[in-house]
């Protein structure tokens, strides 16, 4: 058990290949799994299950919208995961918002300049 979680939090921290935002998400998978397992949530074997399962769907994992659903999935199937995905959630609207709002501002302020 301990060595499949080392194996886990190894490869959190030494895939070179992913983006900081993958790493960030990984590390907070991770920090999840161990909390609930450190307080008694999640059984050794569930956690073993449950981190099987995430280290095989990681590599599938490469733009925010698969990281998402895979949260979403992890949050139906297992109760620990919700108030990530709920925040994850809500991160994302924030920034497709700011996103949108940014957008706006420039269309409006291009309207003022004047080509030459």
């Amino acid at each position: 058990m301990q060595i499949l979680f080392i194996f886990f939090i190894i490869n959190v921290y030494m895939t070179s290949a992913n983006s900081f935002h993958q790493n960030d998400f990984e590390l907070q998978l991770a920090k999840v799994l161990l909390d609930e397992i450190q307080k008694g949530t999640v059984s050794f074997e569930d956690g073993r299950t449950i981190a099987r399962h995430i280290l095989l769907r990681l590599p599938a994992l490469k733009d925010s919208k698969t990281r998402m659903d895979f949260l979403r999935e992890l949050a139906l199937k297992w109760k620990i995961f919700e108030n990530l995905s709920q925040m994850e959630d809500k991160k994302s609207t924030y920034e497709k918002s700011e996103a949108e709002k940014i957008g706006q501002i420039k269309s409006t302020l291009s309207k003022y300049i004047k080509p030459s």
